[in-house]
């Protein structure tokens, strides 16, 4: 559902954009757009609520856990590297 009503706005949008810049120019559909912009702007800071995390938890502490998904993200990066190159090697190799 979600699909299609991305792509039904895009269409829309499309359209719209479309009569806008023969009735206009063609810098009135970005101005436009930005209305749109400034709404959800005004949506999205009416009702976020920011999440703070825990207050008592020591920065130590979250420096090393960040610092541990990365070093763990790294290795899973160069493993999918390594494993890609690879193949292309192999391909190249045929």
């Amino acid at each position: 559902m979600a699909i299609f009503g991305n792509g039904l706005a895009a269409i829309v949008a499309g359209v719209v954009a479309s009569f806008i810049s023969i009735e206009f120019g063609f810098v009135a559909p970005f101005m436009l757009s930005m209305i749109f912009l400034v709404i959800s702007a005004l949506i999205v800071s009416a009702n976020w609520n920011e999440n703070f995390g825990d207050a008592k938890m020591e920065l130590s502490t979250v420096f090393s856990g960040g610092l541990a998904a990365i070093q763990k993200g790294i290795q899973l990066s160069l493993g999918f590297n390594y494993c890609f190159r690879e193949l292309l090697y192999f391909d190249v190799y045929l």
